[in-house]
């Protein structure tokens, strides 16, 4: 076991979070699940992200509140969103541990891990990676619980929307300093947060010669991912009229840097959310349950 300098920064701030405010904890959750190419803490070959480690802050800055376990029930009564998203979470870790073993050796598979730079297919085996990525799935279903039930009111709404502009605005700066250290030739520089011992794929070129964009996070593809959600988030607040002279900026920063990115990932979310977003905007229902709260 040991622990990078990136986990001791996430420890000291989550511990100050802890005590502090649950929409505290929420900020450092959502800066920290931007380092997707850090480890905090390695048991072994197993990477413990700084997301994940921001999280067990978050859950327990929202868990010890008073009445947690009275509202952290609600959203997951049936037909509510977090039933489902429970129902999708099982089927998760019981899929991801009885079908590696069911189909072992039947059929060919990528494997997941820091040597396979070639796409050389495998047979199906079970593996940690089938552990880990259930592990990573109920994680989500702890945030979702978590957030939840923390946004009761107007003002804590306000101060979880604030948690994001944030990490929209770090993610934004993420990029340009990557796109930075590699125009002046100090890559090594982001080294501190690009020391999980998976594929780290910082380098790449797209076919016209330019550096693609991964900002914190391993490769390209895993950076245009999330950039898409933080887009589509500011974007639905800028086009309603919230703090636009914020989210208008961050809206269009994160499209810049998901074009950069020159991910096929990218550019097919974005693609989807925004013929959702102008089908909505036409038809004249995209201020319908506008949330005016976090104004």
């Amino acid at each position: 076991m040991g622990i990078e300098i990136v986990g001791l920064i996430i420890v000291a701030f989550g511990g100050i979070a802890l005590f502090r405010s649950a929409p505290m904890a929420l900020t450092v959750l959502c800066v920290g699940g931007l380092l997707g190419a850090a480890s905090a803490m390695a048991f072994g070959e197993a990477n413990i992200t700084p997301g994940h480690l921001s999280l067990a802050f978050f859950a327990l800055a929202v868990f010890i509140r008073p009445d947690f376990f009275k509202f952290s029930t609600m959203s997951l009564q049936p037909l509510r969103p977090g039933m489902f998203l429970l129902a999708l979470c099982v089927w998760a870790v019981v899929s991801g541990y009885l079908l590696p073993r069911g189909f072992a050796g039947s059929l060919m598979a990528y494997p997941l891990n820091a040597s396979n730079w070639m796409k050389v297919e495998e047979r199906l085996w079970p593996t940690g990676s089938n552990l880990f990525q259930s592990i990573y799935f109920a994680a989500g279903l702890v945030i979702f619980i978590g957030v939840s039930t923390m946004v009761r009111t107007n003002s804590m709404m306000k101060r979880a929307g604030l948690a994001v502009l944030i990490a929209a605005g770090c993610n934004i700066a993420f990029a340009v300093i990557d796109l930075v250290t590699y125009s002046i030739g100090q890559t090594a520089l982001l080294d501190f947060i690009r020391n999980a011992d998976y594929a780290q794929a910082y380098k790449q070129e797209s076919m016209i010669g330019t550096k693609r964009v991964n900002g914190s996070f391993p490769e390209p593809s895993s950076f245009a991912a999330h950039s898409v959600a933080l887009f589509a988030f500011c974007f639905r607040l800028w086009r309603v009229g919230i703090r636009s002279n914020i989210t208008g900026p961050l809206a269009l920063g994160t499209l810049i840097a998901v074009f950069l990115s020159f991910s096929s990932t990218g550019f097919g979310a974005l693609f989807v959310y925004l013929s959702f977003a102008y089908t909505a905007i036409a038809l004249g229902t995209d201020r319908q349950g506008t949330p005016t709260i976090i104004a």
